[in-house]
C-alpha cells in the first residue's frame, strides 16, 4: 500500500495528499489507479475512491515569511519601521543579549510548516524549530551579523527564505574614532611633555649663563683686583717686613681661587657642554703644564667627537680629575716623558695618563687626598678610576665611563 502524491515534471516537485486535501484514504492500493476520459485521476484506497483533477492541482507552494518582534531585556525594541518591513537592525552594547520573533505562513496546508534560521558570522549551522519560532541569542560580540530564515515544506523543499542585518554596535571605548582621540591625546601629552622638557632646559641654560656671567664679571673682577693691590703693596714694602709674607700668601691664594672660578665659569657655560671644547681646555691645560716643566709629552685625541655632549656635571667631574691627575703628576712624579689619551668608542669615554716617574704605592699613600676625590668624581659618573702604580715604575690612570 502507498501514499497518494501527485508529481510536476515541469516544476520537478511532488506533492502529497492527506485527507485534510480531500483524501479519503491514508493507504492506496498501486494497481487500483485509473486515467477517466476527461483526464482525471481515480484512486482505489483502504476507505474508498478518490479522485484528483491534476488541472486543479498546483504543486508548487505559496509560503510567507515574517519578522514579527525584536526584543531586548523581555521588551520589544524599537524601531523606525516596523520589524517585519526592517532590513536591518542597530544594537547598542548593552543590548547584545536578545530574542527574534518569525513566523511561516501557508494559507493552504500551515501545519506542515518548519523553520530554520542561521546567524552568520556566529553560527553557521541552519537549525530547525517549530512554527511560529522564538529564537535567542546571548552576548553576541560586536561586529555585523546575517539572520536567514527559511521554511521547509512537508517534503523537505525550501519555498521562502528572509533575511535580518544585525548589527551590535561596539563600546565606546573600543570603537575607531575613540582610540583615534586616545591616541591624539597621547600624543598631545608627549609633546606638551616635550615642550616642557624644552623650556626647562632653556630656563636651565640661561640661569647656567646668568651664573656663569656674574662669576666671570664681578667675583672674577674683584679678584683680579686683589690680586694687583697686595702685588702692588708687596712692591711698596721690604720683603723682611712682616707682611710682606701676608701679601704674599694673599696673592697666591687670590691667583687659586681665580683659577677655581675659571674653571666653574667654564663648566657650567652651555657653550661648552660639546666635547670638542671639553678635549681642547684639557689639551690646552695639559700642554702648559708640560712645556713649563720641559716635559716631553703625547697628546691623542679622538677626530670625530663634535656630536657627542656631556652634561654640566659629567663636564665638571671629568675634568676636575683629568685636572687633579695631572697637578699629581707634576708635584711627584719627577718624569721626563707623559702620555694622555682621550677615546669615545661606543658611547663609552675613556681618559688614560701615564708617566715614567718615580711612581708610588696607592695603598700606603696617604698624603694625597686628592685621589680620594678622585674616585669620589668617578663614583658620581657612574664609571670607574684604575690606578696602577709602583715604585720606580711609573704611574697609570685610566678612568672609563658611558656618555
Amino acid at each position: 500500500m502507498h501514499r497518494l502524491f501527485t508529481v510536476s515534471k515541469k516544476l520537478n516537485r511532488f506533492k502529497n495528499f492527506s485527507e485534510k486535501d480531500g483524501a479519503t484514504s491514508s493507504e492506496y492500493d498501486w494497481y487500483g489507479n485509473f486515467r477517466l476520459p476527461d483526464g482525471k485521476m481515480m484512486f482505489s484506497g483502504t476507505d474508498g475512491i478518490t479522485i484528483i483533477d491534476p488541472k486543479q492541482v498546483n504543486a508548487s507552494t505559496n509560503t510567507h515569511l515574517y519578522f514579527t518582534d525584536v526584543k531586548v531585556n523581555e521588551k520589544s525594541l524599537l524601531t523606525d519601521t516596523f520589524i517585519g518591513e526592517a532590513s536591518d537592525i542597530h544594537l547598542k552594547p548593552n543590548q547584545n543579549s536578545f530574542s527574534i520573533d518569525f513566523v511561516g505562513i501557508d494559507y493552504v496546508n500551515p501545519e506542515n510548516i518548519k523553520l530554520q534560521h542561521q546567524l552568520q558570522n556566529f553560527d553557521n549551522q541552519w537549525i530547525t524549530s517549530k512554527n511560529p519560532a522564538t529564537v535567542h541569542f546571548s552576548n553576541i560580540p560586536e561586529g555585523d551579523y546575517l539572520l536567514r530564515v527559511r521554511t521547509l515544506s512537508d517534503n523537505g523543499e525550501i519555498s521562502t527564505e528572509k533575511t535580518l542585518k544585525i548589527v551590535v554596535d561596539a563600546p565606546f571605548w573600543r570603537t575607531t574614532w575613540f582610540r583615534i582621540i586616545l591616541l591624539l591625546l597621547l600624543l598631545g601629552l608627549i609633546y606638551a611633555f616635550y615642550r616642557y622638557r624644552i623650556n626647562q632646559l632653556l630656563r636651565l641654560q640661561e640661569v647656567r649663563n646668568r651664573i656663569s656671567t656674574d662669576l666671570h664679571d664681578e667675583i672674577g673682577a674683584t679678584l683680579s683686583g686683589i690680586g694687583i693691590l697686595s702685588t702692588i703693596a708687596k712692591q711698596q714694602i721690604a720683603e723682611n717686613h712682616p707682611s710682606h709674607h701676608l701679601l704674599e700668601r694673599i696673592s697666591d691664594d687670590t691667583l687659586t681661587v681665580g683659577n677655581s672660578i675659571d674653571d666653574i665659569v667654564w663648566s657650567i657655560n652651555p657653550k661648552n657642554d660639546e666635547m670638542s671644547n671639553i678635549v681642547a681646555r684639557m689639551r690646552r691645560y695639559a700642554a702648559d703644564l708640560f712645556d713649563a716643566k720641559n716635559i716631553d709629552y703625547q697628546i691623542n685625541t679622538p677626530s670625530d667627537i663634535e656630536h657627542i655632549k656631556l652634561s654640566m656635571e659629567q663636564r665638571r667631574d671629568v675634568y676636575l680629575i683629568f685636572k687633579e691627575a695631572i697637578n699629581n703628576l707634576l708635584k711627584y712624579s719627577t718624569c721626563t716623558k707623559a702620555v694622555i689619551e682621550i677615546d669615545i668608542k661606543n658611547r663609552q669615554f675613556s681618559l688614560f695618563i701615564s708617566d715614567n716617574g718615580v711612581g708610588f704605592d696607592p695603598q700606603q699613600s696617604t698624603f694625597r687626598n686628592g685621589l680620594k676625590n678622585m674616585t669620589s668624581r668617578a663614583a658620581k659618573l657612574k664609571g670607574k678610576l684604575k690606578i696602577d702604580s709602583a715604585a720606580g715604575q711609573g704611574t697609570r690612570i685610566l678612568l672609563t665611563f658611558m656618555v
